[in-house]
């Protein structure tokens, strides 16, 4: 089971980041146009890994799995679905940076924890932000309702996770 989340894990940090973003060495003399040229194919790759990264069908499911939850209209789900695929993708970045910051042993442990709370403080500020946003296309109940389901899926993929463990004899 800790392989199949570790596994989920690496896959979700390189949606976020993509692996060409820590193998890339700059030449010392930088062309502009070749630059933007290779950003552009960058981006493109990251877009490739995110659409094609098992941790896309995850988070896809999870949309699904809400937006059934919420029961949306088809002008709420056109409004909300990629609003809320902005809010993962910025929560998604922050997490990654909590488990680097987790694995980081620096020389003092007070760093560590300030940076901990400091991406706790973040998440917050963007489930703050976010909660203005969907307020705009869903009523409140319908907003309290997507931070339940998301609590509901995580609960479901583990117990299915657990359960695929046990059959397996892990």
């Amino acid at each position: 089971m800790r392989n199949i989340i570790k596994i989920l894990f690496l896959s979700l940090f390189f949606i976020a980041f993509g692996k060409e973003a820590f193998s890339q060495k700059l030449p010392k003399k930088i062309n502009e146009h070749k630059a933007l040229e290779r950003l552009e194919l960058r981006n493109n790759r990251i877009e490739n890994l995110k659409q094609n990264a098992p941790g896309a069908k995850i988070l896809l499911l999870k949309e699904k799995f809400i937006s059934n939850k919420l029961n949306l209209t088809d002008e709420q789900s056109k409004a909300f679905t990629p609003l809320y695929r902005q809010y993962q993708e910025e929560i998604m970045k922050v997490r990654t940076m909590i488990r680097l910051n987790n694995t980081i042993s620096s020389t003092s442990g007070t760093q560590n924890l300030d940076n901990q709370l400091a991406f706790e403080e973040q998440l917050v500020t963007i489930r703050k932000h976010y909660k203005d946003e969907f307020l705009k296309i869903l009523p409140p109940e319908k907003v309290a309702e997507i931070y339940k389901s998301e609590g509901d899926f995580n609960k479901e993929v583990l117990k299915q996770l657990t359960e695929r463990s046990i059959r397996s004899g892990d």
